[in-house]
């Protein structure tokens, strides 16, 4: 009987792989675990940045609307919105969504206030703004930041009423966008505003000086007065008690204030 070839392949003993496929696994699994983790904090580090980042855009807002309202000029109003241009367009966004023909009115409301803000005409002004909540409120529209602003130029806080400067300011801004320069040096908001505020300091520390020296001089006049009088009395006293003695003066004096001020004697 002839045999066949020998299987050798069939007299090997398998190995168990099982081991070595969960390791493997295991090991995939981590990897991913690994990329899955790497990729989370790659994304709170991207959040945490954005956070800062927002965080100091916020700030420097702050800052930056704070000089604003403490003085609100038209480099002040125009740097306002190219430094911060995420804002200006959130503040256009907002007010592009009110209509056009809303957004004129707000415009033209904002330019008359401002304009007589600026030119001293606060009544004026005033009175503007109440005929505006008047009509706001009959359209249920909100009133809130005109009640804001009468209430500032009701206060007649000097600081108060540049803020509501501000806010005229901001709104005219903020619409017209890189035409609003020559706008707001119209209604006052340029170097022409800054040069009456000067003009009035100095007119105001003349005005004081010249009050202080003509007190001065009133005091210097008071007290002359008060010196004469005093010199008029005593040679009044003197001249009526020793008319008949004294050395023979021959004759008697009265005694007078002259235009000058001065004490004058002249015999009878």
């Amino acid at each position: 009987m002839v045999e066949g070839p020998i299987n050798y392949t069939g007299m090997l003993v398998r190995p168990d792989l099982t081991p070595l496929m969960q390791g493997l696994q295991l090991r995939r699994q981590n990897q991913a675990q690994d990329a899955q983790q790497q990729r989370w904090e790659d994304q709170t580090a991207l959040k945490q940045q954005e956070f800062e980042r927002q965080a100091a855009a916020q700030s420097a807002w702050d800052a930056d609307i704070q000089g604003v309202m403490a003085a609100p000029t038209t480099a002040s109003l125009s740097s306002l919105m190219l430094k911060h241009p995420e804002r200006y367009q959130a503040i256009k966004a907002m007010s592009d969504q009110q209509g056009e023909v809303m957004q004129k009115r707000n415009l033209t409301a904002a330019m008359e206030v401002g304009g007589l803000l600026n030119a001293g005409a606060n009544d004026a002004a005033l009175a503007k703004l109440k005929d505006r909540r008047t009509a706001l409120a009959a359209n249920g529209e909100s009133t809130e930041i005109t009640d804001h602003i009468i209430a500032n130029i009701e206060s007649g806080d000097s600081v108060k009423i540049t803020q509501a400067k501000a806010l005229a300011g901001t709104v005219i801004a903020t619409t017209l966008g890189e035409k609003a320069g020559p706008v707001l040096d119209s209604l006052g908001y340029g170097a022409r505003a800054e040069d009456r505020e000067a003009d009035n300091e100095r007119a105001n520390r003349i005005a004081d000086m010249r009050e202080r020296v003509a007190e001065a001089s009133i005091a210097r006049g008071e007290a002359s007065s008060a010196r004469a009088e005093r010199a008029a009395d005593r040679a009044d006293r003197k001249a009526a008690g020793g008319g008949s003695g004294g050395g023979g003066s021959g004759g008697s004096y009265e005694y007078r204030i002259g235009p000058d001020g001065r004490l004058q004697r002249r015999k009878r």
